[in-house]
């Protein structure tokens, strides 16, 4: 099956930064790990279809921040300014996708 929901694979994620930040083959060797589980964690959340979409965001959101946390300290300084905007292109892609019911209360960022 597909991983639908435009969710990367590790590979495919890791290969993305990559190119985006340059990475030396060090900082990829670091980060395989790292992007794996983050994968693996976001794919076990849906195939959990007992909690509420609410709580699968929450979860998500989680998960997210801390594989950031994660991978923060092996970039240096230029590539974690780069990873910044490459995440903000993101999300503001995906809260225009699926922010139908509580956008009017968002402030841009």
């Amino acid at each position: 099956e597909g991983h639908g929901q435009g969710m990367m694979s590790a590979d495919a994620m890791l290969e993305h930064m990559s190119q985006e930040l340059n990475l030396t083959d060090d900082q990829k060797a670091k980060l395989k790990p790292i992007l794996e589980d983050q994968a693996k964690q976001m794919q076990e959340l849906r195939k959990d279809t007992s909690s509420s979409d609410q709580d699968r965001h929450a979860k998500m959101k989680q998960i997210h921040e801390s594989t950031m946390s994660q991978v923060r300290p092996i970039l240096n300084a230029d590539q974690q300014k780069k990873l910044e905007e490459m995440m903000s292109r993101r999300s503001e892609h995906g809260k225009r996708e699926h922010d139908g019911d509580h956008s009017s209360g968002s402030k841009p960022q």
